[in-house]
């Protein structure tokens, strides 16, 4: 059973299957900071707004417009990335019945499963009461 092992984990290593496992998670960690940087500026932009209630005047649709618009984005980067995220996890899923050496890359990629949800969960509760928070203050 090792020898099969063995020469699986060569065929894989050949195929570059590997390589594009491990470049999968690199785009999957790109595109999780990628939405990490918009939250941040999704924040930057509300506290911007909330410093100066003279500009929110001046600016009220267009800052309300990227705020929306920087919040689609964000959803629909986080979202590719879970989805993303849960193909790799299908295949190395697929791998790991074969392959005892991958269990530890299962493990990272469920670590960072469990991360990314746990973003994705919290910027959608920032997002929402952002939202919130954009319209109450267009009442003002």
């Amino acid at each position: 059973m090792t020898l099969l092992r063995l020469v699986l984990l060569t065929l894989l290593l050949r195929s570059g299957l590997l390589l594009l496992l491990l470049s999968i998670l690199l785009l999957l960690l790109l595109l999780l900071s990628l939405s990490l940087l918009l939250l941040l500026l999704l924040l930057l932009s509300v506290l911007l707004l909330l410093l100066s209630p003279l500009l929110f005047l001046l600016l009220s649709g267009l800052l309300l417009l990227l705020l929306l618009r920087l919040s689609l984005l964000l959803l629909l980067l986080l979202l590719l990335s879970v989805l993303l995220l849960l193909l790799l996890l299908l295949l190395l899923l697929l791998l790991l019945s074969v392959l005892l050496l991958l269990r530890l890359l299962l493990l990272l990629v469920l670590l960072l499963l469990l991360l990314l949800l746990l973003v994705l969960s919290l910027s959608l509760l920032l997002l929402f009461l952002l939202l919130i928070l954009v319209f109450l203050l267009s009442w003002f």
